[in-house]
């Protein structure tokens, strides 16, 4: 399983220490290494390790996806799980620069964000929500997506996300590990 974690803050914070032992766990997922979004200290951060399940091991298949959508809202996506049931990801096979089911699911968001053109935070978070939702049905879908404003968190694979409120901060994680203890999110 692909470890994220997501760190959210209403301030600039340096979470080195966090990263570091995130990133430690690399040893466990070889296939290509964790990328940082953006540079340190930050008010956000979304990290990921993964385990090649799905696609093969090459840095086109690393997250973050980051796109931009029509308006130039920047759109940041991480994923943990398998899509066995997406055939709306389907007319992106040949399109993709990699030959991810995590690539899909980020153009196919894009697509639909830049068909319905939001103008509010309200209305991006609806559609995200109606994509999220009509993609996760019999697929296993734990995703993180920060729009440069908004962060959304999804899981449908039970206990597999944890919360844990730090240093006035929000880490997400879906992981095997947990830093502190933190809480499961419903």
């Amino acid at each position: 399983m692909c470890e994220l974690l997501v760190f959210s803050s209403s301030r600039e914070i340096d979470i080195r220490m966090y990263l570091n032992e995130f990133f430690s766990h690399g040893i466990h997922h070889p296939h290509v290494p964790g990328i940082i979004e953006e540079t340190l200290p930050q008010k956000n951060t979304l990290a990921h390790i993964r385990l090649a399940i799905v696609g093969s091991i090459k840095t086109e298949n690393c997250h973050p996806y980051i796109q931009t959508d029509y308006s130039g809202r920047c759109w940041t996506l991480i994923h943990n799980g398998t899509i066995y049931s997406g055939k709306q990801l389907m007319k992106y096979l040949h399109t993709q620069a990699g030959d991810t089911d995590s690539e899909r699911i980020s153009l196919a968001l894009l697509d639909k964000i830049n068909e319905k053109q939001p103008k509010t935070a309200k209305q991006r978070f609806d559609i995200v929500d109606d994509f999220v939702v009509s993609l996760s049905k019999r697929n296993k879908l734990n995703l993180m997506i920060y729009d440069g404003e908004l962060l959304y968190v999804h899981q449908n694979m039970l206990d597999s996300c944890i919360i844990n409120q730090k240093i006035m901060a929000l880490f997400f994680q879906l992981s095997r590990w947990i830093m502190e203890i933190g809480s499961h999110i419903p």
